[in-house]
């Protein structure tokens, strides 16, 4: 699962995903989210189902991420903001975070 990020960084990844959620035009509180999302990994472009939970809560923000996308390229766990630095760029409009060798890159269809 790799190393526990430090405050700065849990906040500073919970609010990318939250970005990236109101980006969708899908309101965060809503806490659970299924969605068909681009992903583009190892230079391959396809779409994949994702579901992503949020938990904002005082101390605690966390967002998992859980997709079949991950396990096709051998990662086999939740993916938590906690362990993952996820970082959101406006322009693009895209979320983006590093699962061991792999760079994945998601985005609303």
């Amino acid at each position: 699962m790799g190393n526990l990020l430090d405050r700065t960084k849990v906040v500073e990844s919970f609010a990318a995903v939250r970005s990236f959620l109101q980006a969708g035009g899908l309101n965060p509180i809503q806490h659970h989210f299924n969605l068909d999302l681009k992903v583009n990994v190892k230079r391959q472009n396809f779409t994949g189902e994702f579901e992503i939970e949020c938990r904002d809560q005082l101390d605690n923000e966390s967002c998992i991420l859980y997709s079949d996308v991950f396990k096709a390229y051998g990662y086999y766990r939740p993916v938590w903001n906690a362990y993952n630095l996820f970082s959101f760029d406006e322009l693009t409009q895209e979320l983006s975070f590093q699962l061991e060798e792999n760079r994945y890159t998601i985005k609303h269809l």
